[in-house]
């Protein structure tokens, strides 16, 4: 992979610059996706990784194409390697953004509806229940964040299995109480923190999200298996 000039970027800076995108990505997600081959950053004298506007690009790619598309990482893998081999004429540039959103990367209140198959009365009741929000323009109209297309997608699917909006609140309901659980836990609500001790509490926060994750499955696994 030919990279670009541009600025060089620790491994801290992309990540701030990610999060504004990608609110769950961290160290060692970023780390992760090195050790498979995705991403090749520069690496100092002294061994610090150094990111460029390419590599940042794409990062970006590879977390919307899991985080959009449920893309698993051995295809989006295959897809890079395919532009990768291409001569620099054939390559086509990494997008930045998804097509058919605004430069903030948001959709319209269309853009919505096509992207995840929902009705507008679905829509509606997602909306009622407090399980979807939109950023509103009193001139523009909704608009939607990547973040309201991926969980429109999956409330998708579970209306074609039967399920109303009102039965997922619970899902709602239970992701707040724990969110509000580990904040206490690692004292993110209190002052925002800066610099090494930020990263160090978002790292905190993620393992405690992959435990609850953990524990939700195997409770769920047992109380259908024993009920």
């Amino acid at each position: 992979m030919l990279k670009s000039g541009g600025q060089q970027r620790s491994i801290g800076e992309v990540l701030a610059l990610l999060r504004t995108e990608f609110a769950d990505v961290s160290i060692s997600k970023i780390r992760f996706l090195e050790s498979q081959g995705l991403v090749n950053p520069e690496r100092t004298a002294s061994g610090y990784r150094k990111f460029r506007d390419d590599d940042v690009a794409r990062l970006r790619y590879i977390l919307r194409q899991q985080k959009e598309h449920f893309l698993p990482l051995k295809v989006i893998k295959g897809r890079l390697t395919q532009n990768d081999e291409r001569t620099p004429a054939e390559q086509s540039p990494i997008p930045l953004r998804s097509e058919g959103s605004d430069a903030g990367g948001f959709v319209d209140r269309a853009g919505f509806l096509s992207a995840t198959n929902l009705t507008e009365g679905q829509t509606r009741e997602l909306e009622g229940f407090g399980l979807l929000t939109s950023e509103k323009s009193s001139s523009n109209g909704s608009w939607y964040s990547a973040d309201a297309v991926l969980l429109g997608k999956i409330a998708e699917r579970f209306f074609s299995f039967g399920v109303d909006a009102r039965h997922l609140r619970i899902f709602k309901t239970g992701a707040d109480r724990e969110a509000d659980l580990y904040r206490q836990m690692t004292g993110a609500s209190r002052t925002p923190k800066r610099g090494q001790a930020q990263i160090e509490a978002a790292a905190r926060l993620e393992e405690l999200s992959n435990l609850g994750q953990a524990l939700h499955i195997e409770l769920l696994r047992q109380a259908l298996e024993h009920h």
